[in-house]
Order: structure tokens, then sequence, then C-alpha cells
């Protein structure tokens, strides 16, 4: 049986201050996070239902029930760990992006107490483990340590893209383009 590679920094604690962009992925990339974001087995590409604005998904995903979960367990960890912030995030159809801020006052809390990402990150996702009643989560996640504010921005720029980088990817494997002079869906010949 192969073994599972370690995807963290060797020799870097995770508990220390820091910003940190993390990718979180549903098992075997299901999208369940968002209502029919796209094709899958159940569901061919054809009976997608695209909304009559794009800006819809680009703007205001629509979450499924357990999005919504996920939204709620996000938008409660700094109220869990009151040193840990969510800058910014985006909950896809299998997949969260965030950016995870850990600033903590090394006089105010004993280190043993101090929570590191694979702490918050478990917390999350055993928040909505309970919330739906199964787990969806792969085992592990993506992390990257922002290192600078030209990185921090460029990490920004492409959680608020994502969507509308989604919304191009379903329009594309459906078949369908956007005319340059209006938002309207249109079917290639």
């Amino acid at each position: 049986m192969p073994s599972r590679q370690n995807m963290r920094l060797n020799g870097y604690n995770y508990s220390w201050n820091g910003i940190y962009y993390l990718t979180v992925c549903t098992q075997k990339k299901s999208p369940l996070l968002w209502h029919n974001p796209g094709a899958s087995i159940d569901r061919p590409v054809m009976d997608i239902r695209l909304p009559d604005d794009l800006h819809t998904i680009i703007d205001n995903p629509p979450l499924s029930y357990i999005g919504l979960a996920v939204e709620k367990g996000i938008q409660s960890i700094h109220a869990i760990y009151s040193h840990v912030t969510v800058d910014k995030y985006i909950i896809m159809p299998d997949h969260i992006h965030m950016i995870i801020k850990l600033s903590q006052d090394y006089n105010e809390i004993d280190k043993r107490k101090r929570p590191s990402l694979s702490t918050v990150i478990n917390q999350l996702k055993g928040y909505v483990t309970r919330q739906i009643g199964y787990s969806i989560w792969q085992k592990s996640f993506f992390d990257h340590i922002v290192r600078n504010e030209v990185e921090y921005a460029i990490i920004c720029k492409y959680i608020d893209n994502n969507p509308k980088v989604f919304g191009e990817e379903l329009l594309r494997l459906t078949g369908i383009s956007i005319r340059k002079d209006e938002d309207k869906p249109i079917e290639n010949p």
C-alpha cells in the first residue's frame, strides 16, 4: 500500500503567526457544494440549465445545503479561535479556497493551546460532517505560506476570479458561448 506524501513544509510550525492560503477538496472532487454545478455520472452535461444571467454563477455561487453548512463553518472559525481570521474565501463546487491569518500574542496564550492550521481545518471539516451526517472531505488539504503582499494580492485575485473561470469552463464543456455585446448564452453551431 503506497504511503501518503507529506504535504507540509518540513520543520515549519503551522501554529506560528502567519497568513496561509488553503485549498480543501471534497472526496473524489465530488461537486457537492453548489446546486447543479455541472455534469456528473448521474447528470450528463447536456442536462445543465444555465441561469439567464451568467453573472449569477460568477457573483453569487448557488450553494447547496452542504455548501451552506461549509459557509457557516467558515464564518464561525473566528468565534471558535479568536486569533484566527479568514481574510477571504470562495466555495467552489468541489473545493474551498481560503486565506487564513493566525495572529496570536505569544504572551497571551499558552503555546500548548495554540491551534495549528490542521486543527482549524479539522474543526471545520468536523463541523460540516456533523451538520450533514457524513464526511465529504479528502483526508488532507493543500496549504501555501503567504510570504509577502504581492503574493497575497495574486492569491486574492485568483480567489476572486475562480467562479468566473469555472463559469467559462462550464460554458466551454456545454458548447455554449457568450456574445461580446451581451451576457446572454448562445449555442455554438
